[in-house]
């Protein structure tokens, strides 16, 4: 029985341009902050969860909501603004051997998700399992990454002035894990709330779920 400790990182600094600059994660999906949907996502498969903000300012405000269930990593002012740098952050301040990464913005993702890919990783060799559309499209802001291996990938590509998840996963033994294994709706799942008409339209999703955020699969 695996016993890895097991950190889930939550990416909350990304700059909301086409929601007119509203801070995604604190906007209320089912009447609730957005923010909450990933944290309980995450919290049965990890040990912790860090959320990376950038600012003192979020952080203050993210503090508020999650209280103490949550540990919340503020990235550098001076650092690149890209979703390969907050992970990198989160990953830095994370303890344990697997890291669980979600972004902010995805309101449906469930702890099912995680589990599994949490058990693709511990069963076999790979770095990092990340999940992978049948057009080939992947989410690998939705997956599992050994942490050590992807923090040596990560700054190797950082270094030579890339900020490309892809050009990591490039150095990395992939499992790519069907969205079907995943969820039986994962066009549900893998919702992300990026303009005011994904926002809508996951408030009107949450409305028909009765509140619940959970989705079959």
């Amino acid at each position: 029985m695996r016993r890895d400790r097991v950190s889930g990182v939550i990416l909350a600094g990304g700059e909301s341009k086409r929601l007119n600059g509203l801070y995604k994660p604190l906007l209320e999906v089912g009447g609730r902050p957005m923010i909450l949907y990933p944290l309980e996502a995450l919290r049965p498969a990890s040990d912790e969860v860090l959320i990376v903000v950038r600012g003192r300012e979020k952080a203050d405000s993210l503090a508020g909501v999650v209280g103490s269930a949550a540990r919340i990593v503020v990235e550098p002012d001076s650092a690149p603004r890209a979703p390969l740098i907050g992970l990198i952050e989160g990953a830095r301040s994370a303890e344990g051997h697997t890291v669980l990464v979600a972004p902010a913005d995805t309101p449906f993702v469930t702890p099912r998700v995680y589990e599994i890919l949490d058990a693709e990783l511990a069963g076999g060799d790979a770095d990092a399992a990340v999940p992978t559309w049948p057009n080939g499209y992947i989410e690998p802001l939705v997956a599992a990454y050994r942490r050590r291996e992807f923090l040596r990938a990560a700054e190797e590509v950082v270094s030579r002035g890339e900020l490309r998840i892809s050009s990591v996963l490039s150095l990395l033994r992939v499992k790519l894990v069907p969205v079907g294994a995943l969820s039986e709706r994962p066009e549900v799942t893998f919702l992300n709330v990026n303009t005011l008409k994904d926002l809508l339209l996951a408030r009107r999703m949450m409305k028909d779920l009765g509140g619940a955020r959970e989705v079959p699969g």
